[in-house]
C-alpha cells in the first residue's frame, strides 16, 4: 500500500505537468498553413490552426487524466481509517 501511495501523486502531478505544458506549447507556437494561393487577396495571408488542434486535445486529455488521479489520491488519503 505504501509503494502504491507513493506512484499514485507522481503518475497524477506528472501527466497534470505534462497536459498543462502541451497547452502553453500549443497555446505559444499555432501551427500556421499556407493554402489560399489560389485566391487572390488571401494569398499572403496565413491561417493558424486555432482552438481545437491535436496537441490542444492531448494536453486536455492529460490533464483531466492528472486532475482526476490526483483527486482520487487526495480522497484516498483522507478516506484512509486511522489504526
Amino acid at each position: 500500500m505504501g509503494l502504491l501511495l507513493l506512484a499514485i501523486p507522481v503518475v497524477g502531478f506528472a501527466s497534470l505537468g505534462a497536459g498543462i505544458f502541451s497547452l502553453v506549447w500549443s497555446a505559444l507556437h499555432p501551427v500556421v498553413s499556407f493554402g489560399w494561393f489560389a485566391y487572390l487577396p488571401l494569398r499572403d495571408t496565413p491561417l493558424t490552426q486555432g482552438v481545437g488542434g491535436d496537441s490542444d486535445r492531448w494536453g486536455l486529455v492529460l490533464f483531466i487524466f492528472g486532475l482526476t488521479v490526483s483527486a482520487f489520491w487526495v480522497g484516498l488519503l483522507l478516506g484512509r481509517r486511522r489504526k
